[in-house]
């Protein structure tokens, strides 16, 4: 068992990505 921080940190990380790939 981890924490919400860490996959909440990992989630925002990989949102912003994926904006930012996607950013048409």
């Amino acid at each position: 068992s981890h924490g919400k921080q860490e996959t909440d940190e990992e989630f925002d990380a990989r949102w912003v990505t994926y904006f930012n790939k996607s950013d048409i």
